[in-house]
C-alpha cells in the first residue's frame, strides 16, 4: 500500500482501483498503458489494470477519440496521454465520488 510520499500529497492506502486503458495500440495508448503502470508500481497503488483493444468495447464505453482512461468504471479522459502528475490527481478525484 501506498501511504504518504514525500514526493506525493495523496494516500491511497486501502483502496483499490481498476483502470482500464482503451486503445487499439497506438503509441499513444501504449505510452498511457505504462504512465499508469509506472505510477501504480512507483506508489504501490493496489489497482487491476487493462488495455482494452477491442474496438466495440472502445465505442461501446464511450470512448470515441484514442486513448481513453477508465477508473473505477468511470470515463475519466479520452485522446490525451495524462502525465505522472495528472494521472495521480484523477486517482484521487475517483476517491472523492
Amino acid at each position: 500500500m501506498f501511504s504518504k510520499n514525500k514526493k506525493s500529497n495523496y494516500d491511497f492506502s486501502g483502496k483499490k482501483f481498476e483502470i482500464k486503458i482503451f486503445g487499439t495500440g497506438c503509441a499513444k495508448c501504449d505510452k498511457l498503458e505504462k504512465n499508469v503502470q509506472n505510477i501504480v508500481d512507483k506508489y504501490n497503488i493496489e489497482a487491476v489494470t487493462e488495455h482494452v483493444t477491442d474496438i466495440k468495447e472502445i465505442l461501446s464505453a464511450g470512448v470515441i477519440s484514442t486513448p481513453g482512461l477508465m477508473i473505477n468504471g468511470k470515463l475519466i479522459s479520452t485522446s490525451k496521454v495524462l502525465n505522472e502528475r495528472e494521472l495521480l490527481k484523477k486517482l484521487s478525484e475517483s476517491l472523492d465520488v
